[in-house]
């Protein structure tokens, strides 16, 4: 029988190996997946892959960030839904261009992760 360590393990094995595969399949240079918490209205970041920004951790412990930070984001997957955001866009939503500055990024895209059409979290 396999315990809570080994069971997180796998777990978190899982979520690298979807963040890997989507990073390469849209040339990324990193890919983040972050759960959803309804009750707290919090997303938490389980895995970054690729290259990472300064600060940013394989499997960083306590990353959290409020729902209402990314309110069109939070939104979109809400309803299912992608986003994508540019620099290069003079519309990019202060929420993404903060994000994209913070990490040194110049586009970004998420999607929803959804089990019985229930959002679960967003690779982004």
């Amino acid at each position: 029988m396999q315990g809570a360590l080994g069971r997180e393990s796998q777990a978190l094995g899982c979520a690298d190996a979807a963040a890997s595969y989507v990073q390469s399949l849209f040339d990324g240079s990193s890919a983040t997946i972050n759960l959803m918490d309804f009750e707290l209205r919090l997303y938490h970041t389980i895995t970054n892959v690729g290259e990472l920004s300064v600060g940013e951790q394989h499997h960083p412990q306590g990353e959290y960030y409020p729902f209402d930070a990314f309110p069109a984001s939070t939104q979109q997957l809400m309803r299912g839904g992608a986003y994508r955001a540019s620099l290069l866009d003079p519309e990019c939503s202060p929420e993404n261009r903060a994000i994209l500055q913070s990490h040194g990024k110049d586009s970004c895209m998420g999607a929803p992760i959804r089990s019985n059409a229930r959002p679960l979290g967003e690779i982004w």
